[in-house]
């Protein structure tokens, strides 16, 4: 068997019992630690991590980012300690891809059809300025989308857009 693992998150988890109890669950045979200067001492990060702090916590083997975006790592001297010292970095694109993509395709819907002043004159006025409205709507149809980054989410936005016969370029 392998050796226990110190896994550090810092997820949170307080109202979420369910989730909370999957992760404990989930991390049995290892042991599961919270706060700051508990990742000194972690062989897994699992959360969003200070980034100070993940650069100097030396017995780190690998990074997990709960969320797709990893912005805040995305830098040179990052990507450089974790690489000096093995370390693997991993988001979670793909856990997300569905609901990122369905949210992307509801802006662009939305944005091409006016939807927040239409909502805004409806909760108002009441009112239905056709010409004032109308004028301004674009359809998605035949339009090009730019995709910049290509990874889980906007492959499955790309799958998305095809029934609107857009140019998509990723």
């Amino acid at each position: 068997m392998n050796q226990p693992l110190t896994i550090w998150t810092d997820l949170p988890l307080a109202g979420n019992e369910r989730a909370a109890e999957m992760l404990t669950r989930g991390v049995a045979d290892h042991t599961l630690v919270r706060g700051e200067k508990a990742l000194a001492g972690a062989d897994v990060a699992f959360g969003h991590p200070d980034v100070p702090a993940l650069m100097h916590a030396e017995k780190l083997r690998w990074v997990h980012i709960s969320s797709a975006g990893y912005t805040p790592y995305d830098r040179p001297e990052v990507w450089a300690a974790l690489k000096a010292r093995g370390v693997a970095f991993t988001n979670s694109s793909s856990v997300f891809d569905e609901a990122c993509a369905e949210h992307l395709l509801a802006m662009m819907l939305g944005l091409n059809r006016l939807l927040p002043p239409c909502v805004e004159r409806q909760q108002t006025a009441h009112a239905w300025p056709e010409k004032s409205i109308r004028g301004g709507m674009r359809l998605l149809r035949g339009q090009s989308a730019i995709l910049y980054g290509f990874g889980a989410i906007a492959r499955r936005l790309a799958r998305m857009l095809a029934p609107f016969e857009m140019e998509v370029v990723g």
